[in-house]
């Protein structure tokens, strides 16, 4: 009896590492998608406030244009 119950005990302290180190490893993995996850979220910030950027010089540029062309058209007329 002492020698199954010996076995059993050896089982379960394996069975018991083995869960906290998947454990462990699961929460690596899953602290180190999260921190890649941030990176690429900011990463897609950047670009998001760079195009904004772009798009407000592009539309001032626009307004200029056409205040000039407006202005040379009145002369014209």
């Amino acid at each position: 009896m002492g020698g199954i119950t010996s076995d059993a005990k050896r089982k379960w302290q394996e069975f018991s590492s083995h869960a906290e180190n998947s454990a462990r490893d699961s929460a690596d993995y899953s602290a180190a998608k999260h921190c890649r996850m941030e990176v690429f979220l900011q990463k897609c910030v950047t670009t998001v406030d760079t195009a904004s950027e772009h798009w407000q010089k592009t539309h001032e540029s626009v307004n200029d244009m056409s205040s000039e062309h407006a202005s040379a058209i009145g002369l014209h007329v």
